[in-house]
């Protein structure tokens, strides 16, 4: 089978990703902001929050947050 490069769709590579990101908890519908970042390395932010490294204060108390959040139902 032939790959024909003009049936894709050609997209630049992101050279510059910066983020700014809202971290919130659902309430009844509600919305309630705990924690607003600003990042150019999103995908390895949202790891960091995940790993919550003890010795990296933010992403502990970060990723502790979110796990107490979601253990609660939110």
């Amino acid at each position: 089978m032939a790959i024909k490069g003009e049936e894709f769709l050609t997209i630049e590579f992101p050279q510059n990703i910066n983020v700014v990101y809202i971290i919130y908890l659902t309430n009844q519908g509600v919305h309630i902001p705990f924690y607003v970042g600003e990042t150019g390395r999103f995908l390895v932010r949202v790891s960091d929050y995940m790993s919550a490294n003890f010795k990296a204060q933010t992403d502990f108390k970060v990723g502790e947050a979110i796990r107490y959040i979601q253990e609660k139902g939110h």
